[in-house]
C-alpha cells in the first residue's frame, strides 16, 4: 500500500490502532530519512485533538516536536479580540520570540516581563515577539495577566491546548526569517546577543 494511500485510510478511520500506525510511519521515515511532513500534517489534522493523555502523543512529538534547525511547528489561535492569527503569517520575513507562558507559571510571567526590553531595543528592526498562553478551561486569568503585565506584543489564546502546543509549555523559541528555530530558551543575555548577530549589528 502506498504512503498515499495509508494517509487516506488513516485519515478516515482515526481509532487508537490507526495512531499507533502513524508512529509506525514516523519512526520508518525518521529512521530512513524520509520527509517526516506528511505524517506529522497527518497527526496534527485528524490525531492531536483525540485519545486526550495518550502515550503516543509524546512519542509522536519527540519525534516531530520544536527543535533547534527545525522549523516551528506553525498554529492558529485567537488574540485578546477574538481574531484568529497564524503564527507564520505573524513571523514571516522576520527574526522573532515564539514565548510560550501561561497566567498561573509565575516563572514564565517573569521571564516574559524580562523581554520587554528586549523587544523595545530591537523594534524599529525586523523583529517581533508572539506571546502563546497555555491556559485551562477560561480565560479570565489569562485577561488579567495581560493587563497586570503589559506586554506590547501580539498574545495569542491556546485554550485547553492540543498536546503538540502543550510540549511548548515554559519554552521561548528564536526564529529566523524563515521561521527555523535558531534556540531555545537563551537567557536575556544570550537572546540579546544572538539578535544582534542576526539582525546585524
Amino acid at each position: 500500500m502506498s504512503d498515499s494511500i495509508s494517509r487516506s485510510y488513516l485519515a478516515e478511520h482515526p481509532t487508537v490502532s490507526s495512531f499507533y500506525h502513524i508512529c509506525e510511519h514516523l519512526e520508518q521515515a525518521r529512521q530512513t530519512g524520509k520527509d517526516l511532513k506528511p505524517w506529522s500534517e497527518l497527526y496534527e489534522r485528524c490525531y492531536a485533538q483525540r485519545f486526550p493523555g495518550h502515550p503516543y502523543h509524546t512519542m509522536i512529538l519527540a519525534m516531530t516536536g520544536n527543535r533547534v534547525s527545525d522549523p516551528i511547528r506553525d498554529f492558529t489561535l485567537p488574540d485578546a479580540k477574538g481574531k484568529l492569527h497564524t503564527l507564520s503569517e505573524l513571523v514571516g520575513g522576520k527574526v522573532a520570540v515564539v514565548d510560550f507562558w501561561a497566567s498561573w507559571c509565575g516563572s514564565c510571567r517573569i521571564r516574559s516581563k524580562a523581554l520587554i526590553p528586549i523587544y523595545e531595543k530591537y523594534a524599529d528592526d525586523d523583529f517581533t515577539i508572539v506571546g502563546v498562553a497555555l491556559e485551562y478551561r477560561n480565560d479570565t486569568a489569562w485577561r488579567k495577566a495581560l493587563d497586570r503585565d503589559g506586554y506590547p506584543w501580539t498574545n495569542l489564546l491556546a485554550l485547553d491546548a492540543s498536546p503538540a502546543l502543550k510540549a511548548n509549555h515554559a519554552t521561548v523559541f528564536l526564529l529566523d526569517p524563515d521561521g527555523i528555530i535558531l534556540a531555545i530558551n537563551p537567557s536575556v543575555e544570550e537572546l540579546d546577543r544572538l539578535l544582534q548577530n542576526a539582525l546585524g549589528r
